[in-house]
């Protein structure tokens, strides 16, 4: 345990609890794509919510069992602060932030190693149940955000940054180069930001989309439910983002890559994936692989 609070103590979240009152989404065009995937995120929701967290193929249809489920979280968060520290970051263990968090499977694994969590997600609906289902767990807070920025949060605010499966289910990998910037920003000097992306997915899910097919029937007028048990069917996207782009992304942004994992987590949903380790400059520019 590296923070002061334990997942089941009291610890000083009141400064990161924001109320989704604070995140006004004025500047945002009415049918923005941002909209469009809070209410995918939040269909999936109430179709098959852990699955589309953690989509393993023997765990459709409401397959998971919570325990488990939640578990699988915590054995990341230890992963990620076990890798982070071979690379001698973060060097305080005060805050971190999952984007991307979902119903909190990693941020509640975080929340037994940092004094304070915060999970942030672009459906409203997953925060609810996050919230609901992390209620007892008194240093982690969630909040939604449908800004294309994570401009809700300061400059270097956290400790540690995680992202996983999260970027590869935006809308454009323009987008998920954007948030890999901002994901830099509020990290501290002292921190790290660790995200996972694929970069490159096999010939048959590049020219067949499950979504575009899933949208298609849902405007005919069947229901998101029926399409998943009787299709398979799903609105998840599935972008890529080339290796050498992700680590200009960070360079641009004023980072270093620090290291690089083969993502061999995900083989059922693409061919090459990675996870990047990345910090602040100034710093050694050397980058560690593992191939």
């Amino acid at each position: 345990m590296h923070g002061q609070a334990t997942a089941s103590e009291e610890g000083p979240v009141s400064s990161f609890t924001h109320e989704d009152k604070d995140n006004t989404f004025d500047d945002q065009p009415p049918m923005d794509l941002l909209y469009e995937l809070s209410a995918d995120w939040d269909e999936l929701a109430h179709i098959d919510p852990l699955w589309a967290i953690l989509s393993r193929a023997d765990k459709k249809h409401m397959a998971w069992e919570i325990n488990e489920f939640f578990s699988t979280g915590t054995i990341e968060a230890d992963k990620v602060v076990e890798e982070a520290g071979t690379l001698g970051r973060p060097k305080l263990f005060q805050t971190a932030l999952d984007f991307g968090c979902g119903v909190g499977r990693v941020a509640r694994g975080l929340a037994h190693h940092f004094d304070q969590v915060v999970g942030v997600d672009v459906s409203p609906e997953m925060i609810r149940m996050a919230q609901e289902m992390n209620i007892d767990i008194k240093n982690l807070s969630f909040t939604v955000n449908l800004k294309k920025d994570l401009s809700v949060f300061p400059n270097e605010t956290f400790d540690l940054v995680y992202s996983s499966r999260v970027l590869q289910h935006l809308p454009s990998s323009d987008l998920a180069k954007s948030y890999i910037s901002e994901l830099l920003r509020v990290v501290k000097d002292s921190g790290i930001v660790c995200f996972q992306l694929p970069a490159r997915i096999g010939w048959f899910r590049r020219h067949f989309s499950k979504r575009q097919l899933y949208k298609s029937l849902r405007r005919m007028g069947f229901t998101g439910l029926a399409l998943y048990k009787i299709g398979g069917l799903h609105p998840m996207e599935l972008i890529t983002v080339p290796e050498d782009e992700v680590v200009l992304t960070i360079n641009l942004a004023g980072g270093n890559i620090v290291k690089i994992i083969p993502d061999e987590r995900e083989i059922y949903f693409y061919k090459e994936g990675y996870i990047y380790y990345a910090v602040k400059s100034p710093c050694d520019s050397s980058t560690s692989r593992v191939d």
